[in-house]
């Protein structure tokens, strides 16, 4: 690619690239301290266009995160893995909305987001209970030890009550209820 190419690129995406307001020393602290924690605000300040792009890289890591964990929590059986990646949208989509003061964002904004998780979570958990312990009924039934059974459903049930803060209250009493139809 030509220089000329090069440098035109580079111009397209400077135009097209949101640029905030200056920003006065609070904000910046306050700023500094969502995006570059690891940098003490009393040991060096960041300048400006630094600070820039450490919130464009901060905002970009965090949908990244919360766009590949919605992936998995729609596909997976796992509970493990569910959880993990649910507590990760959750965490990625509260940093989005300690950044929202100072940044624009279009569509819709990190705290309806926030709010739409927490909203639809219980219907999420609910699904994903009924998803995995229907994976877990066909492993059970593959099996032909009594032993063998109880070792799935024991694995199973420890794992899901091990993230039993995450379900909720109504979520544990759906699983029992599945539980006591299911299996017994």
């Amino acid at each position: 690619m030509s220089n000329d190419n090069k440098n035109e690129k580079e111009n397209e995406q400077k135009r097209y690239q949101y640029k905030p307001r200056e920003y006065d020393r609070e904000e910046r602290i306050t700023l500094q301290k969502i995006v570059a924690p690891r940098i003490p605000v009393t040991r060096k300040l960041l300048a400006q266009d630094v600070l820039v792009k450490a919130t464009n890289d901060f905002i970009a890591k965090n949908i990244r995160i919360g766009s590949t964990a919605a992936e998995i929590i729609n596909t997976t059986d796992n509970p493990g893995l569910f959880f993990s990646r649910l507590q990760m949208i959750i965490e990625s989509t509260e940093a989005l909305v300690k950044v929202a003061p100072f940044w624009r964002f279009e569509g819709r904004q990190p705290q309806e987001q926030l709010d739409e998780i927490n909203d639809k979570k219980d219907t999420i958990v609910f699904d994903f209970l009924d998803r995995s312990f229907d994976g877990m009924l066909e492993k059970l039934s593959k099996k032909k030890s009594g032993r063998g059974k109880q070792k799935i459903f024991d694995e199973y049930q420890s794992v899901i009550m091990t993230y039993s803060k995450l379900i909720g209250e109504q979520g544990v009493e759906h699983f029992k209820q599945r539980c006591e139809t299911e299996l017994m």
